[in-house]
């Protein structure tokens, strides 16, 4: 990163009703709620060891809808990293995450491969309805050298949430190398194939207890 201290702001940044605030809470607090109620702002603070040294995040969780474009900038300007969030079965939700990355590239294009980003697929639980495919959203994650930085995940069903904040630490200090060779699926295929396994267990134990009844 451009300048090291021990103090660092994170953005989660995306569309609202995708399950950025619930993604949060799962992975810093331990809990889940189907329940959506809109974000207007709230930070999460949590302390960590890198290379170390004492390191303090503050997470960000902005607005689904930011009022202000002037907000906007303010989060991508003063933030150390970012969460960009999607949801894989709400195209739009996709598209604003493209439209968050050019915005960040335009307005922190110099040392882009510095700052850490991780961009998040959210509810593979919704598989079946899902209208972003992970080849596209794997295509252009590799076209902006963010393949490796790709997650799909379940909040609902605690499927990849902590591999999102295992990833973004491991960005810091670090920076992205050029993307050339051809394109894999990696990070986001362990998640997929995390989700069937759990799929499976479940319905394992369905049929135990049916058998039992």
């Amino acid at each position: 990163m451009a300048k090291r201290n021990s103090r660092y702001q994170v953005a989660c940044l995306g569309v609202g009703g995708i399950g950025k605030t619930s993604m949060m809470k799962r992975y810093l607090e331990g809990s889940y709620s189907g329940i959506y109620d809109e974000t207007v702002e709230e930070t999460y603070i949590q302390a960590y060891n890198i290379d170390g040294e004492r390191k303090h995040i503050d997470f960000i969780d902005t607005a689904g809808s930011i009022y202000f474009p002037a907000m906007r900038e303010i989060y991508i300007t003063r933030a150390q990293g970012f969460i960009l969030v999607y949801s894989i079965n709400c195209a739009k939700s996709f598209e604003e995450v493209k439209r968050l990355w050019e915005q960040i590239k335009s307005l922190r294009g110099h040392n882009i491969r510095s700052i850490p980003c991780i961009v998040v697929g959210n509810k593979l639980d919704l598989e079946n309805n899902r209208e972003v495919e992970t080849f596209d959203a794997m295509a252009w994650a590799h076209n902006e050298n963010l393949a490796g930085f790709l997650l799909e995940v379940s909040t609902k069903d605690n499927i990849g949430i902590r591999t999102i904040f295992d990833s973004l630490l491991e960005q810091m200090g670090n920076t992205r190398v050029q993307q050339t060779g051809p394109l894999r699926m990696r990070a986001t295929t362990f998640c997929r194939q995390q989700f069937e396994a759990e799929i499976i267990r479940k319905r394992a134990k369905s049929r135990k207890i049916r058998e039992k009844m």
